[in-house]
């Protein structure tokens, strides 16, 4: 076997560190919850690969320079995640009957209440917090962004299968923000409280203010409804 390339080091490097978040649960002590990027240090990491400070700092310039890499890191196995738990959730997508399920809405819902579930109970969504602790950073702010940005796909095909419109003055960056926010504050909430806040399964709980969101920011559109009617 060849040598790693450099390109492979530096995703082994950042799986360490994706690694290393996971101890900062809400078992770990209060320091490490409120920033849980800020305990991935570099000498750390080099240890837990087996390699020297030197090798991390031939790839980056400083330890804030890999911790913005391992927050875009977070965010993209984050991404991938969701996209194969989505398709898995859609192949099996059934009703109480066993029946699949063709309600676009509906699917959009379960997907919503199965990402809840795992974000809720990931730890590396504390790191997805605490990193807003540097929104500051200009090259932070435009990570964030286009974590956000990265909604509208998912939105403007939901939009185009349910046969809906966003309801003016709405656009599609109030409902991204509006549902973003919303889970969230779900989430916190549940670390605030453990959920014994509520006696209604937190998932359902979460999914049905989802829906709600959902279908009062859009309205069904004419021109959908016209060209299903003549097909």
């Amino acid at each position: 076997m060849g040598r790693p390339t450099a390109a492979e080091r530096r995703r082994a490097y950042l799986q360490v560190g994706a690694d290393m978040v996971t101890l900062h649960g809400p078992a770990a002590t209060d320091d490490g919850t409120l920033d849980a990027l800020a305990n991935v240090k570099v000498a750390d990491v080099a240890r837990r690969a087996g390699v020297t400070k030197g090798a991390l700092y031939h790839i980056w310039d400083s330890q804030e320079d890999y911790r913005r890499d391992l927050f875009q890191h977070l965010l993209d196995i984050g991404e991938r995640a969701n996209v194969e738990q989505a398709e898995q959730l859609l192949a099996d997508a059934v009703d109480d009957d066993g029946e699949p399920i063709t309600d676009t809405t509906e699917l959009a819902t379960r997907l919503a209440s199965a990402a809840y579930r795992e974000m809720r109970d990931d730890p590396k969504m504390l790191a997805r917090f605490s990193f807003y602790n540097y929104a500051h950073d200009p090259r932070v702010n435009e990570m964030l962004a286009e974590g956000v940005a990265a909604f509208d796909v998912y939105y403007e095909r939901y939009l185009a299968a349910a046969g809906r419109r966003m309801r003016a003055p709405f656009e599609l960056r109030h409902l991204i923000t509006s549902v973003n926010s919303y889970l969230f504050g779900t989430i916190i909430r549940h670390r605030i409280t453990g959920g014994t806040d509520t006696t209604i399964d937190e998932a359902e709980l979460y999914a049905e203010g989802f829906r709600a969101i959902l279908l009062h920011l859009t309205e069904p559109d004419p021109d959908a409804e016209a060209a299903a009617a003549t097909a």
